[in-house]
């Protein structure tokens, strides 16, 4: 209490408690949210989950990561949470309305930029991405996005018989620009109902631009690592929908079938629109040729539209280190020397998307069903290789014969360190490279910056040593390229700690 008077936790709808019925806005296209709303959003949702008020729901995710009942915190919070944990129970169901209704009390809010995203995005991330995009579009407060957890009645989701009676391809046609919104691991294409939005907005020649929360893609902070790489490998035909007959129905419009074929419609009493599968197919096994060709010229189409900033980027760098592109070189089985040896072992640095190309050939061997073993006959997958198995099978093998370092055979570029990596050799990969996404992030950094780790960079045989790294392990620590890049070459130290891999 403040003075003797409790203190309000201000609302999204203004003053007081909300009323209700609201004023029915017809037009789903008229139901985008203001950049202004979207952020009392925010504020709201802070607050809530800050007092503790915002809970796991029991739902079958929840079981399986027991967690029902738990505090949802802001940085974990999603749309799944918002929807049902704030926008369900705040609005009423006898009185079932969309957000946008309940907060624009009947005023018409056009569609301006149509957002297509995952649900399973933390809200955070969602918000950094819409902050982002609006900085460089200059949206102004009273600017609308279209975002389904707030244009539809989340209590009745109306989405028509005919794919063009939703709400998502009204929406979509009519606005000025499709904003595909990547989370952290892209999953956004894989789902079905984003990849009927990426194919509508290029049908309809709208302006598509792909974000993420790091920024655009193909700006400094996106123009390599996991979600230029899931662009690059795009494969719409693999993508799914949670309803059987949204998957077929969907699956059938982009191959240029009758989206109904396969599906049954009947409308019950209540008028309640039932779809249900005549067919178990719901995938392209089967189809000709020619349909299937439709996906393929999609994948492309999309990759044109979202990766030119990134293509033209890469044409513009000087450079002659690029690493192998992904599939034509296997880390684990062999790579071909470079022909150039850095005498220098401080200058021996890794570019950011070059750490990114490298991990993913590492990971490409390592997936499931391509498992590898270690000289001791271990087992080792993409989940539980450390550092330790990727000097067994990989690092030492491969530099024995020229006696160089994997910086040498790889990439073989004088490349001034801006980080030192500190890691244990009992570290997993997979963690290393999180971390190194992390402060990367953290830090804004672009894909050109530079990181020395040890392991990459130094040689791991020495004629006339028996010891291992004799470049790092010194006899005298002032000789040690630790000391000489710690003693004023590097911007910093990014050092990576993972207690459950070094316990």
């Amino acid at each position: 209490q403040r003075r003797g008077r409790p203190r309000i936790m201000p609302v999204p709808w203004g003053h007081g408690r909300a009323t209700f019925p609201k004023p029915v806005i017809e037009d789903a296209r008229d139901r985008g949210i203001t950049l202004g709303q979207l952020h009392d959003l925010v504020t709201f949702t802070k607050r809530l989950c800050k007092v503790g008020l915002i809970k796991y729901p029991a739902v079958q995710i929840n079981y399986d990561h027991d967690r029902v009942g738990q505090q949802v915190k802001w940085t974990r919070i999603t749309q799944h949470e918002v929807a049902s944990e704030i926008v369900k129970r705040v609005i009423p169901e006898e009185f079932s309305c969309s957000w946008v209704e309940f907060v624009a009390c009947g005023r018409r809010q056009p569609c301006m930029f149509f957002c297509s995203h995952n649900w399973s995005e933390s809200f955070r991330d969602f918000m950094m991405t819409i902050d982002h995009h609006s900085k460089e579009n200059r949206a102004r407060v009273d600017d609308s996005y279209w975002i389904c957890v707030y244009a539809n009645n989340q209590w009745r989701v109306e989405l028509g018989t005919q794919l063009e009676e939703s709400p998502f391809w009204k929406a979509l046609t009519q606005s000025e620009m499709m904003v595909l919104m990547l989370d952290r691991t892209a999953k956004t294409l894989e789902r079905l109902w984003c990849v009927f939005e990426i194919h509508t907005a290029i049908d309809h020649s709208l302006d598509l631009q792909v974000w993420t929360p790091l920024g655009r893609v193909g700006s400094g902070p996106v123009a390599s690592g996991p979600t230029v790489q899931a662009l690059e490998y795009i494969r719409v035909e693999q993508a799914t929908a949670s309803n059987p007959c949204d998957q077929q129905q969907i699956m059938n419009h982009i191959a240029g079938l009758d989206e109904m074929t396969g599906i049954a419609v009947t409308i019950q009493a209540d008028g309640k629109i039932v779809k249900e599968l005549s067919c178990s197919n719901n995938s392209a096994d089967g189809w000709s040729k020619q349909h299937l060709e439709r996906f393929q010229e999609l994948n492309e189409q999309v990759k044109e539209r979202s990766l030119a900033r990134v293509y033209k980027m890469r044409n513009r760098r000087k450079t002659t280190s690029d690493l192998v592109i992904p599939g034509k070189m296997t880390l684990l089985e062999s790579a071909s020397f470079t022909g150039k040896t850095i005498k220098d072992v401080t200058m021996r640095g890794l570019r950011l998307d070059q750490l990114r190309v490298m991990m993913q050939q590492i990971k490409g061997q390592l997936v499931t069903g391509q498992v590898c073993q270690t000289s001791s006959g271990e087992r080792v997958t993409w989940e539980t290789a450390t550092w330790l198995d990727i000097l067994d099978i990989c690092i030492l093998p491969q530099t024995r014969e020229m006696q160089c370092s994997m910086v040498e055979l790889c990439s073989g570029e004088e490349l001034k360190p801006d980080y030192f990596i500190s890691c244990a050799w009992r570290c997993r990969i997979k963690n290393f490279m999180t971390a190194i996404e992390w402060h990367a992030e953290a830090r804004q950094l672009p894909d050109t910056t530079v990181y020395f780790y040890m392991m990459l960079a130094c040689r791991p045989h020495q004629p006339g040593s028996d010891k291992l790294f004799p470049e790092y392990f010194t006899e005298r620590m002032e000789d040690s390229c630790f000391h000489r890049l710690i003693s004023g070459r590097v911007v910093g130290m990014a050092m990576v700690v993972s207690p459950r891999d070094v316990s």
